[in-house]
């Protein structure tokens, strides 16, 4: 009877080792401790990216990894032989620029005990404006902060960045609707335009039509039509003094000149109650300039408080981004303007003046209270 206890004690214990062997055997020959892929950038459904990022993954796994192993895609294309593949992460540049829209990549991995895991994931190249209809569409309230944003999060390092993934996809994309104009007559359509509304003081508002649209020197146009208004209109102009004293104006007007690629025109605003005062003191102050001249110190002093303010554009984010969208549309790098300043000389303002402000394009638009 003890006999067979001890038999059957003995059989048991051999069971029971044999068991553990062969779970220990199971063990070696298969690792199931998970083979971990972790995303590094760009981030999983990320927007607004330039377009060519670099992408990196980082992968572990205790029982190693099979380097051989490892599949990198890029919508659906095997780049793995351009990647640079480390002990525990790749790193990815593509040789071209993405096209704007989602790109999908994958990673394949196994690691020594043959556990294999995959990870995808995409990314949008782009902004905003690609957004909803493609090439036709641009969403005026968030227009200002994108740019802002990409300028706050430092994602476009340089102007090339910034021109080639805001707006140079967009402007060459070939489903953008070509709009075609009629051409613009030389001449004005009327000189004065009055009506009334409830405003509390009235309104005026000076254009002078420019012809000359297609400038090679749009920059340096620019910068001395800027210098001219000032020194006609300006705060420390002699023409403001005298209305202001008068009580014909109440504060300095803005001063623009708006051009594209297909209109150009200078534009001054203001209140006035008398604006026919305004407008007809300003035409004589022109002629003034014709006849006698430009004051060379005047000019001087005009063109440094203009390149001041140039200067102090760069001070603000959101100016800078409003800076660099408005002059992209008008086919400029707005780091011009500090460079061709200094090309602007009395000779070239003074024939600015002669071309560009004649009496004969001048026209006056009033609401009266």
């Amino acid at each position: 009877m003890k006999f067979y206890k001890f038999l059957i004690l003995f059989f048991i214990l051999i069971a029971f080792f044999m068991s553990i062997n062969l779970i220990e055997l199971q063990s070696i020959s298969k690792d199931n401790t998970p083979l971990v892929i972790k995303i590094i950038t760009p981030t999983k459904s990320q927007d607004y990216i330039i377009s060519n990022p670099t992408i990196k993954a980082s992968f572990y796994s205790k029982n190693g990894i099979n380097l051989n192993s490892i599949k990198l895609y890029v919508n659906n294309k095997d780049v793995t032989n351009k990647a640079k593949i480390r002990k525990d992460n790749l790193e990815y540049t593509p040789d071209k620029k993405f096209k704007r829209g989602t790109q999908i990549v994958k990673i394949i991995v196994c690691d020594k005990s043959n556990n294999k895991e995959s990870l995808e994931w995409y990314f949008t190249v782009g902004t905003p404006i690609y957004k909803t209809f493609k090439g036709n569409f641009i969403d005026s309230e968030n227009i200002n902060n994108i740019c802002y944003e990409q300028f706050e999060n430092e994602l476009y390092k340089n102007m090339e960045d910034f021109e080639d993934n805001i707006l140079y996809d967009y402007l060459n994309d070939e489903n953008i609707i070509k709009r075609i104009y009629e051409e613009e007559p030389s001449s004005i359509v009327k000189e004065k335009i009055e009506q009334t509304m409830q405003v509390s003081q009235s309104l005026y508002c000076i254009g002078i039509k420019d012809n000359q649209i297609k400038c090679k020197d749009k920059v340096k146009k620019h910068i001395a039509v800027e210098i001219i208004l000032n020194l006609l209109f300006g705060k420390s102009s002699e023409l403001y003094k005298k209305l202001y004293d008068d009580g014909t104006i109440y504060s300095t007007p803005s001063l623009d000149y708006e051009f594209s690629t297909t209109y150009a025109h200078v534009l001054l605003t203001g209140q006035s109650n008398t604006p026919q005062k305004v407008y007809d003191s300003f035409k004589e102050q022109i002629n003034k300039f014709k006849q006698n001249g430009i004051n060379k110190d005047d000019f001087e002093r005009i063109k440094k408080k203009i390149y001041g303010t140039y200067v102090k554009e760069y001070n603000d984010v959101t100016d800078i981004s409003r800076m660099f969208l408005a002059d992209y549309f008008k086919g400029i790098n707005s780091f011009d303007y500090l460079e061709e300043i200094d090309t602007v000389n009395l000779e070239y303002t003074t024939q600015i003046l002669n071309d560009l402000f004649k009496t004969e394009n001048m026209v006056l638009s009033v609401v009266r209270k």
